[in-house]
């Protein structure tokens, strides 16, 4: 069962980044600290930029850095999104792994074995599922009661650091570093620090958004 919760966790990070990341890792240039009204100014466009999305399609490639390998672990796989809850995080390369989030619950197929978490019942769930929609609906930004929030900006990008305050969170991220581009809006990459040193990037591509998705994407086939 303790096995069963970690991975659960780790599908929960996993997830996280999904709603955040458009292209490949920025190298950042000169990068200076934001003033308190410049911040105001940015979490305003990116909020009205997150919160015209009503759905979501995307194929991936995630890279897994891990603190005692040289090599990643790269995964592939698709992503879809619909408003207000649904998520279905499908990964097909090196192995198949499914999570399918709605009304509530997380399941998860793992090579076949299936299970079921109902994340109302447990608070560290809660919040990680609070950190997802928030990232969905565009209302992170402004949450300042659960997160630290350092504002940053380079010639192109803005980069925004998310500290979580939560002890139980803290468990497990780290960190959340976002960085998105000053033409458009749009997050530009994601580096997620999880709290033993071990990283996550994520790269998404043909990107749709805003189309009708069908319902049965977010039912797990029996």
């Amino acid at each position: 069962m303790k096995n069963r919760l970690y991975r659960c966790i780790q599908s929960f990070l996993f997830v996280l980044t999904a709603f955040m990341l458009n292209e490949t890792a920025v190298i950042a240039q000169d990068i200076k600290t934001l003033d308190g009204n410049k911040q105001k100014e940015v979490a305003g466009i990116l909020n009205a930029f997150a919160k015209n999305i009503t759905s979501l399609q995307a194929k991936f490639t995630q890279e897994k850095v891990f603190t005692f390998m040289e090599d990643k672990l790269v995964s592939e796989g698709e992503f879809w999104f619909s408003t207000p809850d649904k998520i279905r995080w499908q990964y097909n390369t090196p192995y198949p792994y499914l999570i399918i989030m709605s009304d509530g619950k997380m399941t998860v197929n793992d090579e076949g074995e299936t299970y079921t978490m109902d994340m109302r019942s447990n608070q560290m769930f809660q919040q990680m599922n609070s950190l997802i929609s928030m990232s969905i609906q565009g209302t992170l930004l402004e949450n300042e009661l659960d997160y630290d929030q350092l504002y940053f900006e380079s010639a192109d990008t803005y980069i925004i650091q998310f500290i979580p305050k939560s002890s139980q969170l803290k468990q497990y991220l780290s960190a959340i570093e976002l960085y998105f581009s000053k033409k458009d809006g749009q997050v530009l990459s994601l580096k997620m620090i999880e709290s033993a040193g071990d990283y996550t990037f994520i790269s998404f591509r043909d990107r749709i958004e805003n189309q009708k998705l069908n319902a049965q994407l977010f039912i797990l086939d029996k």
